[in-house]
C-alpha cells in the first residue's frame, strides 16, 4: 500500500476540516498540525476540499500551512439540511481520503477526528494495514449526537453503527477527548481508562488573529447598541444547541428594551428562529456568520454570553469553541443545563451561572438580574480572563495533546 518508506516521526492527520485563523470556524485541526510540526514531527494532512461549515471549495489541491503539508481531496457539497447530502459528503470525502493516503509515505502515527464514522472506520483500517499507531481526536460522539438530535433514529441501523464506533474507540492506541464527560461516555462504552486523555479546545488568544482583527472598530456603534445590555450567542442555529430556550428567554424579556440578544452564526433553523423573533417582537439581532478572527472583537463588547443544550448525555458532553471564546474574552456565561460539561466548567472556574435545562424563565430572570446589577458580573469576568490565559488556554491544552502523541510514538 503506497510507498514502503516510513519516517519515524511522520504523522498523518485524517481530519474533516483544517481551518486557519482567517477562516470561519474552530481552529483545533490547525493548532494540532502546527504544534506537531513545531515540535519536530513531519506532518501531512488529508482534508475534504469542501468545508462542511461554509460550503466553500478549495481552489488548490496541495499547500503547505505552517509547516504542514495539506492535501485537499475531492468531496461532494454538504447541504446540512439534507440527510442524504450529508451522508454523501461523508462517504465521498472518506473515499478520496483513502485514495490520497495510499499515495503518502507510511506514517508512524495516524490521527483521525471522531467524525464522520466513515472516516474513522477507513482511517483505522489504513493505520492497521501500514502498521501505524492510531489515535482518535474525539471532538464529538457522532452517532450518539445524531440520535440525540433526531438526525438518526434509534433502531437496528443506529445500534450497528454504535457498535462499530465503540469497537474502534476501544481498539485505538489513544483517544484524546475534548471534554471530561466525553471521556466518561467512552469509558461507559468499554474503552480502557488507560487509553483516555483530555485536551480541551481551549482559548486561542487574540495573538492568533492579530494580522486579521481590526480592533479599531466600534462594534456597539456599528450596531446602534450603545448603552444596551448585550447577551451573545455564537454558533450554529441548528439542532445541537437549544436555540428554543434562548429565544423563549428573549421573549420573556422583550418588554425590557435595554436587553438585546445578539446571534452570531447561521444554520438551517435560521429562518425559523428569525420568524419567531419577528412574530413575538423579541429584542434580537442577527449578525450571520463571520470569520473566526472577528469573534474575539465582538465578544469583547458584550455583557453576557449564553449557552444551552437539551437534556442528552451526548449533547451535555459538548463544550464547543464558543465556550472558550466567551471565557477568554472575560465574558460571563449564562448556561441553561446544570448537568453539562459547561456547567462543570462554570462551577470549577466560577465564570458564570447555570439554570436547569430548558428553564427559559429562570434563564430570563437571571439575565434580568445581572442586567440590573452589572457590577455582580465583574468577579466572573476577572476569573474568566485569568483561567483562559492559564489552564484553559489552547497553548496549555496543546501541550497536553503533544504529551499523548509523544507517549504513543515512543
Amino acid at each position: 500500500m503506497g510507498r514502503s518508506f516510513m519516517v519515524s516521526n511522520r504523522v498523518l492527520l485524517w481530519f474533516h476540516h483544517y481551518r486557519r485563523p482567517q477562516d470561519m470556524g474552530g481552529l483545533r485541526s490547525w493548532h494540532i498540525g502546527k504544534k506537531l510540526s513545531d515540535s519536530g514531527y513531519k506532518v501531512s494532512a488529508i482534508i475534504p476540499d469542501t468545508d462542511s461549515l461554509s460550503g466553500k471549495r478549495k481552489s488548490v489541491h496541495n499547500e503547505v500551512i505552517d509547516g504542514v503539508s495539506v492535501k485537499w481531496v475531492r468531496s461532494s457539497k454538504n447541504n446540512r439540511k439534507s440527510f442524504f447530502s450529508r451522508c454523501l459528503y461523508f462517504i465521498s470525502s472518506s473515499f478520496f481520503q483513502v485514495l490520497a493516503a495510499v499515495r503518502e509515505d507510511k506514517p508512524k502515527i495516524v490521527i483521525a477526528t471522531s467524525m464522520p464514522l466513515s472516516s474513522v472506520l477507513l482511517s483505522y483500517f489504513y493505520a492497521r494495514v501500514v502498521g501505524a499507531k492510531y489515535i482518535i481526536d474525539v471532538r464529538d460522539t457522532h452517532i450518539d449526537s445524531a440520535i440525540a438530535t433526531g438526525v438518526l433514529k434509534s433502531g437496528f441501523l443506529s445500534s450497528c453503527l454504535l457498535r462499530i464506533e465503540s469497537a474502534i474507540f476501544k481498539r485505538a492506541d489513544a483517544n484524546i477527548v475534548v471534554t471530561k464527560r466525553m471521556g466518561k461516555m467512552l469509558k461507559d462504552k468499554g474503552v480502557s481508562e488507560s487509553k483516555l486523555f483530555t485536551s480541551y479546545l481551549g482559548y486561542d488568544g487574540i495573538d492568533v488573529y492579530k494580522e486579521y482583527t481590526d480592533w479599531s472598530r466600534d462594534i456597539r456603534e456599528e450596531l446602534g447598541l450603545k448603552g444596551k445590555f448585550l447577551v451573545l450567542y455564537t454558533g450554529t442555529l441548528g439542532k445541537v444547541f437549544d436555540i428554543d430556550t434562548i429565544i423563549h428567554a428573549s421573549n420573556e424579556l422583550k418588554n425590557n428594551k435595554d436587553i438585546v440578544f445578539v446571534f452570531l452564526g447561521s444554520g438551517y433553523r435560521e429562518d425559523e428562529v428569525r420568524a419567531y423573533v419577528e412574530r413575538e417582537g423579541c429584542n434580537c439581532i442577527f449578525l450571520g456568520s463571520v470569520p473566526k478572527y472577528d469573534v474575539p472583537l465582538i465578544c469583547s463588547v458584550m455583557d453576557l454570553a449564553i449557552y444551552a443544550v437539551k437534556p442528552s448525555v451526548s449533547l451535555e458532553a459538548i463544550a464547543g469553541n464558543k465556550v472558550f471564546d466567551y471565557i477568554g474574552s472575560g465574558l460571563p456565561i449564562a448556561n441553561a443545563n446544570t448537568e453539562s460539561e459547561v456547567s462543570d466548567i462554570i462551577k470549577e472556574y466560577k465564570v458564570g451561572f447555570s439554570v436547569a435545562a430548558q428553564d427559559y424563565k429562570a434563564l430570563a430572570e437571571n439575565i434580568d438580574f445581572y442586567a440590573k446589577n452589572p457590577k455582580e458580573l465583574n468577579e466572573f469576568k476577572d476569573r474568566a480572563i485569568v483561567c483562559s490565559n492559564e489552564e484553559l488556554s489552547t497553548k496549555n491544552q496543546m501541550n497536553r495533546f503533544l504529551e499523548v502523541i509523544n507517549m504513543v510514538a515512543n
